[in-house]
């Protein structure tokens, strides 16, 4: 466990960060205004951050010259280009599979320790319970037994001395039963949520085809990246804040390295990765009509 709170396994090759010449850039106009004579916009775009745009172009050609050109030659250079745009798409569906497989990795991280902290914190608030129980019955049980015993000649002092105490360790039990939220020192310096609360597309840790898509605009005429990101501030754990102080301290402990965590806090972090993993995820399903209208040329 301590292994868990103090670094990540999730992270094989972090020593080797993308670099910025990776970065995949818009395309030329008249490059982008070809790709849409003949696919849609998502596939236009899974062609440019899969750096087979030019390609596919080039495809296109040598499909409507062998239209009216059956040659042989010209049919097999148009399987090897087929093949070679397939083997980039791949590659991109690989880069998009392993973020995924991290981010999982740090969700789970995550739920394994806050699962580990609600366990030790619900054997505590057992504990907390059965000692209130035992005492308020200990108490009724001395009260009791004076009263029958000594009857009206029972010492009145004894008797609200007893109360009085019970009271004060019942108070005290129950208090320590709602304060019954440990915290633990949690680390993570590769941090995936940075990158989204930054708004940083071209971060270490995303790869350039993610990157790209995390720029394009959806529907509301916002970038993902900026979707997420707004999400996070309107529902995550921020946005329960007091003030901009107790603001600024969960920015700190949720977007940058790492702090001291509740189990609770930790399920939130969690929640916030699984809603990254879902987006990345799904870039895959422009890859994949790429790759069927790939097929059809």
């Amino acid at each position: 466990m301590r292994a868990q709170l103090s670094r990540s396994d999730c992270f094989f090759d972090a020593e080797k960060p993308y670099e910025e010449e990776d970065k995949i850039v818009s395309p030329a106009p008249e490059t982008w205004e070809a790709l849409l004579e003949f696919l849609p916009e998502r596939a236009a775009h899974a062609a440019v951050a899969s750096r087979t745009a030019e390609d596919i172009i080039r495809l296109k050609s040598l499909k409507e010259a062998y239209e009216e050109d059956k040659r042989s030659e010209m049919r097999l250079d148009i399987l090897e280009l087929k093949q070679s745009i397939g083997d980039r798409i791949q590659v991109a569906s690989l880069e998009i599979s392993a973020l995924s497989a991290q981010i999982d990795c740090e969700e789970e991280r995550s739920e394994q320790v806050a699962t580990f902290m609600k366990r030790k914190e619900s054997r505590r608030d057992k504990e907390l319970t059965v000692g209130a129980i035992v005492v308020g019955a200990a108490g009724a049980i001395a009260t009791g037994a004076i009263l029958l015993d000594q009857g009206e000649n029972a010492d009145q002092n004894t008797v609200e001395i007893i109360g009085i105490s019970v009271g004060i360790t019942e108070a005290a039990l129950g208090t320590a039963l709602l304060l019954n939220k440990k915290k633990t020192e949690y680390r993570h310096p590769y941090n995936h949520l940075k990158c989204v609360w930054e708004l940083d597309p071209h971060c270490d840790l995303i790869p350039p085809v993610v990157g790209y898509f995390l720029q394009q605009k959806g529907a509301d005429r916002r970038t993902y990246i900026e979707r997420m990101r707004a999400e996070y501030a309107e529902f995550g754990p921020v946005s329960e804040a007091k003030n901009e102080r107790a603001k600024q301290k969960l920015e700190d402990l949720f977007f940058n390295e790492g702090g001291r965590y509740t189990a609770e806090q930790l399920v939130e972090r969690a929640g916030m990765l699984d809603q990254f993993e879902a987006m990345v995820t799904l870039m895959k399903e422009d890859l994949r009509l790429l790759i069927n209208l790939i097929s059809k040329i």
